[in-house]
């Protein structure tokens, strides 16, 4: 994972990053046990403006038809700009896709059984997919 520069981010004096163990190391503030301004909150990472910084991904929007044992999943999948379909489903670090504009069906029939915004579908729940 990339190093950026969370000076620039969060905007930290020399008398703070100088110090930083992070800085030191030059790793990411997540990858060390102690930072000045994470004091060791892990769970903060998330809302954290240098985590969204280097965690920030383009990403493309394809159209797909999931197939699963008992569903239908028509949607966009979000992968990885520059990163095939098949690429994606079989990156092992990443049990699930995300969805977006999702539409559940049964595996035969035309009436969703579920409309939904978002939709994080196991990849192991997967029998087949199609994409435009």
């Amino acid at each position: 994972m990339a190093v950026k520069n969370c000076v620039s981010v969060m905007k930290c004096s020399p008398s703070v990053y100088v110090n930083c163990p992070a800085y030191q190391q030059k790793k990411n503030c997540f990858e060390v046990e102690w930072t000045p301004c994470c004091s060791k909150n892990r769970q903060l990472c998330p809302s954290c403006p240098v985590y969204v910084a280097i965690m920030e991904v383009e990403k493309t929007k394809k159209h797909v038809i999931i197939y699963t044992p008992l569903h239908r999943i028509e949607g966009d999948i979000h992968i990885p700009a520059g990163l095939r379909l098949i690429d994606a489903l079989n990156a092992s670090e990443k049990p699930f896709f995300a969805m977006t504009d999702v539409k559940v069906y049964p595996p035969s029939g035309d009436e969703p059984l579920l409309e939904t915004p978002f939709l994080a579908i196991s990849k192991d729940n997967i029998i087949a997919i199609v994409s435009d």
